[in-house]
């Protein structure tokens, strides 16, 4: 199972340096800025640097987002 696998399973979605507490279910929409990530959840704006994330998580990140998202995800 891979770590994008595992975190799907959580109810959080969270990396090693970073965790925000979203049902699945609630994040509806994504945008990735070439500064930030952008993510509306349950009537509240998330809005992460993408500076406070590492680079070796970026692509993982992203990848998280698609598949919860379902295609939904604007991303670079």
């Amino acid at each position: 199972m891979t770590s994008i696998e595992t975190s799907l399973t959580k109810k959080d979605v969270e990396s090693s340096h970073a965790a925000a507490t979203f049902a699945r279910g609630e994040v509806t929409s994504a945008q990735e800025t070439g500064r930030y990530f952008i993510i509306i959840a349950a009537g509240a704006l998330q809005i992460i640097p993408k500076r406070d994330v590492p680079s070796e998580t970026l692509t993982e990140f992203r990848d998280l987002l698609c598949i919860l998202l379902e295609g939904r995800a604007r991303l670079a």
